[in-house]
């Protein structure tokens, strides 16, 4: 009987050292929103995304505060920027669900129809950032998916350039995710990343890639 209670004590030792660790996602919110399966790219008006079109179209909107296409204006935030650019290049987000930002519901789009990555920007990708704003009042760095861009380019130094609606005009911004905590090059006047989220009594302010969230991916 001893032996058995041995062997029973061995076998159960061999099956906890192979299992596997679980996985931790970045919060349960972010998991709430992800697909199981990635279905194709639905896009409206065009077969093919075209990062080309959206880009030139992007890029003359720098300096403007608001997108206005056929007589249709857009909100004058960045979503209503990112939705802007991206119907003009033949691709819609649809609408919203309950009372979630127009950024989640742009990051949900994105799990469903492509992916986020934390690596690997391309021109035409859009990228997402958390705790720009303190959303829910709280006075906490809680508030996920605030805030919504387009890449434009990615420099040889790794730093990628985005455009995004901030404050009340369409501009330029940096972000070096290999320096998160830097705002320049050390000895230089080489700027790594823009704040984007304003210094205020309850918080610091904070750089570009100190909030980053991922990059949204649709073809």
């Amino acid at each position: 009987m001893r032996g058995v209670w041995l062997l029973l004590a061995i076998l159960l030792v061999s099956a906890c050292q192979h299992t596997r660790p679980r996985v931790r996602l970045r919060s349960a919110y972010l998991k709430s929103l992800e697909s199981p399966q990635k279905p194709t790219v639905v896009t409206q008006g065009a077969t093919k995304f075209d990062r080309e079109k959206m880009l030139e179209f992007a890029d003359g909107l720098v300096g403007q505060s608001r997108v206005s296409i056929d007589k249709k204006t857009y909100r004058a935030d960045c979503s209503g920027f990112v939705r802007g650019v991206y119907e003009q290049a033949g691709l819609s987000f649809g609408g919203g669900e309950g009372k979630e930002n127009d950024t989640t519901t742009i990051y949900r789009f994105v799990m469903e129809h492509g992916r986020v990555s934390m690596k690997d920007p391309q021109p035409g990708d859009l990228v997402f950032f958390d705790n720009t704003y303190d959303k829910n009042g709280d006075g906490k760095m809680n508030d996920q998916l605030t805030h919504v861009g387009i890449v434009d380019k990615i420099l040889k130094n790794g730093t990628v350039v985005f455009i995004h609606f901030y404050g009340k005009t369409i501009i330029r911004s940096r972000m070096n995710l290999d320096y998160p905590h830097l705002e320049y090059l050390p000895g230089t006047k080489e700027r790594l990343n823009h704040m984007l989220r304003r210094k205020d009594r309850k918080s610091r302010g904070l750089l570009a890639a100190e909030v980053f969230a991922g990059f949204g991916k649709l073809s």
